[in-house]
């Protein structure tokens, strides 16, 4: 918690470092078709459009994002998840209006615990488990602790809301994030009390009269969690069984790190504060075909389960738009790619309106070519 505190105070100390705002300062404020933000491999294209000779201007340079970001980080698997955060930094780049690409590292942390006894039937294949946990009465709470999971992925994102008829900018932009990685994390478990024995758990599911806790209530649950947390020391000494299906692990025995490659999909929302800074609430999911995440992977009855360790990431982030403010223009996906179109039939109808026509005496020709613009009306 401590690093996320002190990653959310940099950055917001950063953000504040670009200035004052005002909610206007969010729209755009420049002509992307301006020559000057223009790239110099669509400057012939661009004098082309300018004369009339091509139907396209040339494409503007935008800003690059760099974001920072923070949040929770949870698994959903087969073990009752709790609070875990995670942190991570990107940088974006636009490939048009709608669609970018993003280059992201992840780091967090997560763990969980289970509120009901799992059999032996779906204990792990591993010691203490097939040993001082093998007897007829024993009981063990599935419980893990991810001390570093790590996540690098390159992602596509694509703005859904970007075109619009009737705003020159866009302050909002809700985008979709699809994305491939590879993951690095190791699991452990605490399965072993600080004198190197099995924990007792047989009362952690009775009440102070003896009686069993409801646990169909959420105030039982609560209460039965936190009764195995009373008597849990806080070592997770003992790595958690990894998949043999694992592309590698790497490290030394008993704290090997294991690799994976994953997909992330995700939604943001993202807000332009300033062209220079932007504000984002992000969830993301990395799912990869791996059940031994959250250190349990057999259902009661023995057999590994069906379902898949899915990591969600939930973020705030802050997003700094880079580049010269007279070279580039803020990232594409805030700008309405009908500003041009639009702009363009907009001083065409006031042309028309004012002056083109325009023809004082009546006589079928417009002042601007009429050579006897006092010409009398003609009688019918």
């Amino acid at each position: 918690m401590q690093i996320t505190k002190h990653l959310m105070k940099g950055a917001l100390a950063l953000a504040l470092s670009f200035g004052a705002w005002t909610p206007s300062q969010g729209q755009i404020s420049v002509n992307p078709t301006d020559d000057q933000f223009v790239s110099k491999k669509y400057e012939s294209q661009h004098a082309e459009w300018k004369e009339g000779e091509s139907q396209f201007p040339g494409r503007p340079r935008d800003m690059w994002q760099l974001g920072v970001g923070a949040g929770s980080f949870l698994i959903s698997g087969d073990v009752k998840s709790q609070f875990g955060w995670g942190a991570s930094v990107h940088v974006r780049k636009s490939l048009g209006y709608v669609m970018s690409l993003k280059a992201e590292y992840m780091f967090g942390q997560a763990s969980g615990l289970n509120y009901q006894a799992s059999s032996q039937n779906s204990y792990q294949d591993i010691e203490p488990f097939t040993t001082q946990y093998a007897g007829p009465n024993t009981l063990f709470y599935a419980n893990y602790k991810i001390p570093q999971y790590h996540a690098l992925s390159l992602q596509s994102v694509f703005n859904l809301n970007n075109i619009k008829f009737h705003k020159k900018s866009n302050k909002w932009s809700l985008n979709l994030i699809i994305g491939l990685g590879m993951n690095m994390y190791r699991t452990t478990t605490n399965a072993l009390d600080a004198n190197g024995n099995a924990y007792d758990f047989s009362r952690v599911a009775l009440d102070a009269n003896g009686d069993p806790i409801d646990l169909s209530t959420l105030s039982g649950r609560r209460e039965v969690r936190n009764n195995i947390k009373g008597i849990l020391d806080d070592d997770y000494e003992t790595s958690a069984q990894q998949n043999s299906n694992n592309i590698f692990t790497f490290g030394e025995d008993g704290k090997k790190m294991a690799v994976n490659p994953f997909m992330n999909v995700g939604l943001s929302l993202e807000y332009l504060i300033t062209p220079r800074l932007s504000l984002a609430l992000e969830h993301q999911g990395f799912i990869s075909v791996d059940d031994y995440i959250d250190a349990k992977q057999k259902n009661e009855t023995g057999d590994f389960t069906s379902n898949i360790d899915i990591p969600h990431y939930t973020s705030i982030r802050l997003g700094f738009h880079l580049g010269k403010k007279d070279k580039r223009i803020q990232p594409l996906w805030f700008v309405n790619p009908l500003v041009y179109p639009m702009s363009d039939v907009a001083d065409l109808k006031k042309k028309l309106d004012d002056d083109l026509f325009k023809d004082d005496d009546n006589d079928g020709v417009p002042n601007k070519i009429d050579e006897e613009p006092d010409t009398p009306k003609m009688l019918s």
